[in-house]
């Protein structure tokens, strides 16, 4: 894969004046600190613009239909609310973060802890375990999409927040909008969701899934999910009645 993407850096270069306005382009004329950056940091750019995301997808789209299969009230939530799944969605793979470690580097001497650092470590960030942390999100098995937003790492912050998070979202929204019309999603039998709670444990050894919430009308119980998702339901009508046919097993 590097290879084919050098040789389409190579392509651009050679194209000069007559090369198309392009995101290739772009890079190849943008600076860090008034240098352009170095040939290898384009491919790699490129590179996982183009290779990492079908993998990224498909582990997140995983992760959220997982967790509707587990809670079925939250299908009936956002089948009524298409508008939410954007935050939603943003929710459970905070609860369930398919990423589970980003690679970095030190880039000065640094002490975490009881632990100091070299300018040049390596190091391994869980996100999944942060996502998760207590101290943060109180009850880490909670989706609160809004509330837990600020301190939500499962797209990066800072100068590595994801660019793709945008279309990544939009094609999860559609995905499970088009999931959710179609057919109601459950688990396979044995299935069991994180929080383990009594209403669910009966309905898998029932050789169904019970809803995993308290009973309330929504289980995604900030207000302000729908009007922080409206950009991203091309496909989906708010208010839409949409036929269920047989379920969907997962």
């Amino acid at each position: 894969m590097p290879f084919a993407v050098r040789a389409q850096v190579h392509h651009r270069r050679r194209l000069g004046a007559a090369a198309p306005a392009e995101p290739t382009i772009e890079l190849l004329a943008a600076t860090v600190a008034g240098a352009p950056l170095d040939e290898a940091d384009v491919v790699s750019i490129l590179r996982n613009w183009t290779a990492c995301d079908p993998g990224s997808l498909s582990a997140a789209l995983g992760v959220v239909v997982h967790f509707l299969a587990s809670h079925p009230d939250g299908q009936q939530d956002l089948r009524s609310r298409p508008g939410a799944t954007a935050a939603a969605i943003d929710g459970m793979l905070r609860i369930d973060d398919p990423f589970v470690v980003n690679r970095r580097g030190t880039t000065a001497s640094v002490r975490i802890g009881d632990h100091g650092l070299c300018a040049g470590t390596r190091i391994d960030l869980d996100g999944t375990s942060a996502n998760r942390d207590e101290a943060v999100f109180g009850n880490p098995d909670a989706c609160r999409p809004v509330q837990h937003a600020p301190h939500n790492l499962g797209c990066g912050v800072g100068i590595h927040a994801c660019p793709g998070r945008p279309l990544a979202t939009m094609e999860l929204v559609v995905a499970v909008q088009a999931l959710l019309q179609a057919s109601p999603i459950r688990s396979a039998a044995g299935a069991a969701c994180r929080c383990g709670c009594a209403r669910h444990d009966a309905g898998v050894a029932a050789g169904r899934t019970a809803a995993c919430s308290t009973g309330a009308a929504r289980l995604f119980d900030d207000d302000q999910m729908t009007a922080t998702a409206q950009g991203f339901m091309p496909m989906v009508r708010a208010g839409s009645s949409p036929t269920i046919p047989q379920p969907l097993t997962v």
